[in-house]
């Protein structure tokens, strides 16, 4: 595939515009150019991108060629910012990127980011929110520079921070449901209830051997971030085993959140791939990470 970054754009702007003449306009080009572009394209990979009609619609092999396409171009931008921020000597800058799972624990990691700003101001951050197997998805495939995960996680090969905090599971529930009166949920609590588990890496198997061989309940669902998963406990659809404090549970509230006993918690780890250089902006992340975390005298592990 010979194909040239200009053309994968004018590709994505298709693909976003569903629509050639906004799309050309998108890129500051003509529209038979563009036309044309993609007509080049769909001849050198051999595959229809798009359905023509009313819009320009994605065919199935489009919709994997935007998702590819997406990361050369994200690729291709941090690269540029990475040498840029090189050509400035001192003056540090650039754009720090970060993958996180849900947790209130992420505070910390805000935290830093605040600091370093004060030191750093021309360092800006990208914030992507997703369970812990897309995070570390991202950062294998360089599209991250940083992962916050949630344990237990598969996080052998990389370098890593752990948190010095934990996040304690529960169910959350609605203030009307008879659970929401529960100091505790125990699993003899939950024989028959309706429950969404999370998608974080290795969790379901901590939660089934949790519940036991008496569950006789049903599994109605699952999440991977917790706020889409809440309104659905609203509209009782079931409880949602989660971490504490993701969501609002406060007086105002129709959600509340209930304990497990025996108790399960998980720690959070910063982690990212020590095989490869950080830029000078994330080095700088990871030095002002080290002393939030740890005052600057524990090491990285891994």
């Amino acid at each position: 595939m010979n194909t040239e970054l200009r053309t994968l754009r004018y590709f994505l702007a298709v693909a976003n515009h569903q629509n050639l003449s906004k799309a050309a306009a998108a890129c500051h080009t003509t529209q038979p150019n563009l036309t044309r572009q993609i007509h080049a394209l769909e001849e050198e990979l051999g595959q229809s991108l798009f359905v023509r009609g009313r819009g320009m619609k994605l065919t199935p092999a489009g919709e994997i060629l935007r998702r590819r396409a997406g990361q050369i171009s994200e690729l291709h931008d941090l690269a540029e910012s990475e040498m840029r921020a090189y050509g400035r000597g001192e003056e540090i800058a650039g754009t720090i990127r970060i993958g996180a799972g849900e947790s209130a624990n992420f505070r910390i990691i805000a935290q830093a980011i605040a600091k370093l700003q004060k030191e750093r101001p021309l360092i800006r951050f990208d914030i992507k929110s997703a369970d812990t197997r897309d995070v570390l998805g991202l950062l294998e495939h360089g599209l991250v520079d940083f992962g916050l995960v949630v344990e237990p996680a598969s996080i052998a090969g990389f370098g890593s921070l752990q948190l010095p905090s934990y996040d304690p599971w529960g169910i959350l529930v609605r203030k009307d449901s008879p659970f929401a009166a529960l100091e505790k949920a125990r699993p003899q609590d939950l024989l028959e209830a309706k429950v969404m588990h999370s998608r974080h890496a290795n969790y379901a198997g901590r939660i089934a051997e949790w519940l036991g061989s008496g569950f006789k309940g049903e599994v109605v669902g699952s999440y991977n971030l917790l706020y889409n998963a809440s309104l659905l406990v609203e509209e009782g659809v079931g409880i949602a085993f989660c971490l504490k404090g993701i969501v609002d549970t406060g007086k105002d509230s129709p959600l509340a959140f209930v304990p497990l006993d025996p108790p399960i918690s998980s720690q959070l780890d910063l982690v990212y791939r020590k095989q490869i250089p950080l830029s000078p902006a994330a080095e700088e992340f990871l030095r002002v990470c080290q002393e939030e975390l740890w005052g600057g005298n524990v090491p990285s592990q891994g």
